[in-house]
């Protein structure tokens, strides 16, 4: 026998439980990245996206946030609900038979045992589960069941979207707007049972038909119709002659949710309505005269209709029939469809297992007969079903509730009361949890602690700040949300805001329009400058005025506004004095904008001016422009700022230096024209990019891992990087001001991360930005004709791209719109000789095509509407002209010579492509589009060529 020594023992004792405890850790961080995350919605409006983490207690969801290190606990009264995304492909329910639950619990597999009052149930998601008899209301055989005609939602397929935007969730149907409708052909026989569930956001407005007819192009409630008016369930039923209009019940505004089982008889035009559980709400039928069959219309669909608000369809049944009511909540028999069609009323008896065969006591004596041959069964609710705090929805329908035990890495334990073991669920496998409200509201946080709300990833959650300080794998902004017993470090890539107190900024603009003068290029420089900063044509610069001891304010490219006294710039950046900085000197990079005359508003430009302001010349690109200075005359200069000392600005415009007093400046806007995206020859885009190039706003150099930025009242603010979080403070260091400090009572916002950026775009100054004008589009003439027959280019075959023009006329044209005729897109310019040519000769053509049919549009390029009409007149032609004012079209249409003609077919896809012009490609072209308007009657009337 091995012997140990007992220290050597207590050694390897202390490293298990230094093992076991750290893997008990690790297990709270297990890699889920291959996880979907769900988003866990708290009652106070709160919402988290993350997933599930172990937890050994059932008062509370363990849920690890995205962007989190910690999983936060969130107590279980606090929570409204819990929602995965669907499983792609969906999953179907396995087994076989589906055992429905009193209170709706749904589960699957192979029944195994029933005695003793307990069905046993091997199920491919619990294992073996053992269910109390009573708590039972259907079973259905889950393949081969020829009374179900439609088990389960299962997406958009089955039905035919009418109006509005609609979504699968899963197995649910949402509709996204108000006044969307769906109607789908789900074969309903003269007699049907019907069993669907609604639910709303916020007050119910819809109507849920059965019987309409599923081609209509508008929904029509002329079948049985469930309509919602004003909380009361309403069922309506019309014809011409007759009408039924019975209330049903009061729609629960706290439930928001109502499920019906109907049964219809379409031949005797009547109708039953009731509760799960057997209840009748309502039994009605339109009057048919004596001697007269009731009227029938194809009456095989379904249609909902979403008149406000957001409704979800989240369970539909179709079934034949067979003319049986549900069982009484007073009944004690139960009943069995089997596959003969036989129906056996009765008791369950007993039930081999070897045999698999069943025995029912019936009012004639005992029947048995193979659990094979069972397709339904009904039981009645002798004993209600036990309702559960947590209602678990699987991804493959599976439905379960009842009480949280724990959660582990991989699993989460119930103890559901209808079943008599405890069950688990695997977390992958949860599509969604509903809560149960409590009996009494919930308290929240009683912290003293500044209350605010952190917003990230499109999420929120109300709570506060906990003390913390910055560790190596957090950072120390630690969350703590009201209705968790945790908090959390964010990661240090963590990007959004906490909010205490939203605010609009305030604008560096007065809404008064001025006017952007225009520089003659004739006029000489110093005759230009007159005119604009100096008061008049050719006067000399006035002599430096005294030293103004205004202070300055500094915009930083991270949205900070340093106020100082700007003592010089150079080559290396802005040098200052600032009793809040520790630091003299900022290099350009790193500054937007600079205001000398605080009491002076920039006054607005109307968009137009602004963006011919913003708007790189071509023959500027070697030397774009860096500043933009504005007067305190109200003026606008673009130019290259060299330097400012002894009081005056040294600029470069045109090549030319020049100096101005720096008294007759309020603003200078750094332009940064090296963040310019252009496209090079080697990446020239595609035809669909835009032509004008996207800004690409401070995106250099990604912030510090735990940079944030304070946000103060009057939209002062501070970027640096913090260390501690106090009871009153926010403590760090900024690569300006050096040490700081501020008082969470003064603070707004703070905003961390990425989402730094993105508050800083809307900030005033950072909307100047340059942007490179668009290169000409650059086409020739082509002379004569292809060779080819129109199907040669690779556009042939293709959609054709949609564009909106407008015409010469002032209207507008949309490609689009005008599907169902030929369009013809003739491309062509004032100047191009061969479309001048080209042009009479097409209006000829036309003439011999029904305008109905086929449609001529002439697309110019980059031409003013003056000039396009001079030409039009002077050479007497009067085609219907699309102005492609900035050659986006032509682009999209890879137009590289012109003339070009694009055939377009009814369908909207290109037919046939023609470069040059005359009366060859003429001719090409009205024999393509007589063959195309040909009907294959035609066609094939045609004799075939005769073979030698």
């Amino acid at each position: 026998m091995m012997r140990i020594e007992f220290r050597t023992f207590l050694a390897i004792l202390l490293f298990m439980t230094t093992h076991a405890q750290t893997t008990r850790a690790q297990s709270l961080f297990v890699d889920t990245s291959d996880t979907p995350a769900g988003v866990l919605q708290l009652r106070n409006g709160s919402s988290a996206k993350g997933n599930f983490r172990s937890i050994d207690s059932g008062e509370a969801i363990a849920w690890q946030g995205e962007s989190f290190t910690r999983p936060f606990e969130f107590l279980l009264p606090e929570i409204g609900s819990i929602n995965f995304p669907p499983a792609d492909p969906l999953l179907k329910m396995e087994g076989e038979f589906a055992l429905e639950l009193h209170n709706g619990d749904l589960l699957s597999g192979k029944l195994i045992d029933w005695s003793d009052g307990v069905i046993e149930l091997e199920s491919p998601r619990f294992g073996r589960v053992r269910i109390r008899e009573q708590t039972v209301h259907r079973l259905d055989r889950i393949d081969e069941n020829p009374a179900i005609l439609f088990s389960g939602l299962s997406g958009l397929g089955d039905w035919k979207k009418v109006k509005g935007e609609w979504k699968a969730e899963g197995t649910e149907l949402i509709a996204l707007k108000p006044d969307s409708s769906l109607a789908g052909d789900f074969a309903i026989p003269d007699k049907a049972v019907v069993e669907f569930e609604l639910t709303w956001d916020e007050d119910p407005n819809f109507s849920f038909a059965i019987g309409v007819d599923p081609a209509a192009e508008q929904i029509n409630t002329r079948g049985w119709s469930f309509d919602s008016w004003n909380s009361q369930l309403i069922l309506v039923r019309e014809r011409p002659d007759v009408a039924v209009i019975e209330p049903l019940q009061k729609l629960d505004r706290d439930a928001k949710y109502v499920r019906l089982i109907v049964f219809v008889d379409q031949t005797a035009d009547s109708i039953l309505v009731y509760l799960p559980g057997g209840k009748l709400l309502s039994k009605a039928a339109l009057a048919v005269e004596e001697g007269k069959k009731a009227p029938r219309e194809r009456t095989t669909g379904i249609a909902l209709v979403n008149h406000s608000g957001q409704t979800r369809l989240k369970r539909l049944r179709v079934a034949r029939w067979d003319g049986s009511l549900p069982l009484t909540p007073d009944s004690i028999a139960s009943r069995f469809r089997l596959a003969d069609d036989r129906l056996i009323s009765g008791q369950v008896k007993k039930f081999d297992r070897s045999s698999r065969q069943l025995t029912v006591l019936s009012p004639s004596g005992d029947v048995s007969f193979a659990l094979g041959q069972v397709v339904m069964a009904e039981f009645a609710a002798s004993q209600s079903a036990s309702t559960s705090s947590l209602i678990f929805s699987l991804q493959d329908q599976t439905r379960i509730s009842g009480e949280l035990l724990s959660i582990d890495d991989r699993h989460l334990s119930l103890q559901v009361p209808n079943l008599l073991n405890p069950i688990q669920i695997e977390c992958a496998l949860v599509r969604s949890v509903a809560f149960r409200a409590p009996e009494k509201e919930q308290t929240t946080s009683s912290s003293q602690a500044k209350s605010g709300y952190l917003e990230i990833g499109g999420h929120r959650l109300t709570g506060h700040l906990d003390p913390a300080t910055v560790t190596d794998d957090a950072s120390c902004l630690v969350w703590h949300p009201d209705s968790s017993r945790t908090a959390s470090p964010l990661t240090r890539t963590a990007s959004g805001r906490i909010v205490y107190r939203e605010r609009t900024p305030p604008s560096q603009e007065v809404p008064t329009t001025v006017t952007v003068q225009e520089i003659p290029r004739q006029r000489g420089l110093l005759e230009q400058f007159g005119q604009l900063f100096l008061g008049g044509p050719g006067k000399p610069a006035p002599p430096v005025q005294p030293k103004n001891e205004e202070p300055h304010d500094l915009h930083l490219i991270s949205g900070d506004m340093l106020p100082c006294r700007v003592n010089r710039i150079d080559e290396s950046g802005v040098h200052f004095n600032s009793s809040s900085a520790e630091v003299n000197l900022i290099p350009h990079e790193k500054i937007k904008a600079l205001i000398l005359k605080r009491s002076q508003k920039m006054s607005a430009l109307d968009e137009d001016k602004k963006q011919r302001l913003l708007t790189l010349p071509r023959n500027q690109k070697t030397s774009p422009p860096t500043h933009l200075l504005y007067s305190d005359r109200g003026d606008f200069l673009r130019c290259r700022l060299n330097s400012l000392v002894e009081e005056r600005l040294v600029i470069e415009l045109h090549l030319a230096e020049s100096a101005i007093p720096l008294s007759r400046i309020s603003h200078i806007i750094w332009l940064h024209p090296e963040k310019l995206q252009q496209k090079t020859e080697a990446s020239p885009g595609s035809p669909d990019d835009p032509l004008i190039a996207e800004r690409d706003v401070e995106s250099a150099a990604p912030p510090s891992l735990h940079e944030v930025q304070v946000i103060l009242a009057g939209d002062n603010r501070s970027t640096f990087v913090p260390s501690e979080i106090s009871d009153e403070s926010v403590i760090g260091t900024s690569d300006v001001i050096g040490a700081c400090r501020f008082q969470l009572a003064s603070i707004d916002q703070i905003v961390f991360g990425g989402h730094i950026e993105v508050v800083v775009r809307d900030l005033p100054f950072h909307e100047w930005v340059l942007t490179p004008a668009p290169d000409p589009l650059y086409v020739q003439a082509a002379e004569g004709g292809s060779a080819d027959d129109g199907r040669a280019s690779a556009f042939v075959g293709k959609p054709a791209p949609d564009f909106q023009l407008e015409l010469l006329t002032g209207e507008k044209f949309v490609l689009s719109e005008a599907q169902g005729k030929i369009i013809v897109l003739d491309f062509w310019a004032t100047w191009c000789g061969p479309c001048m040519l080209t042009m009479p000769l097409m209006e000829d053509a036309m003439k011999s095509f029904d305008p109905e049919q086929v449609q001529l549009i002439s697309v110019n390029l980059e031409e003013r509407p003056e000039q396009v009409r001079e030409v039009l007149e002077r050479h007497n032609l009067s085609p219907k002209v699309a102005l492609d004012r900035d050659g986006v079209v032509a682009r999209r249409y890879q137009v590289e010579s012109i003339p070009q003609l694009i055939v377009v077919d009814k369908d909207g896809t290109v037919a046939r492509l023609y470069i040059g012009g005359g009366q060859n490609i003429v001719d090409q072209f009205k024999a393509a589009l007589t063959e195309m308007l040909e009907t294959p009657s035609e066609k094939a009337a045609e004799p075939s060529p005769v073979k030698n």
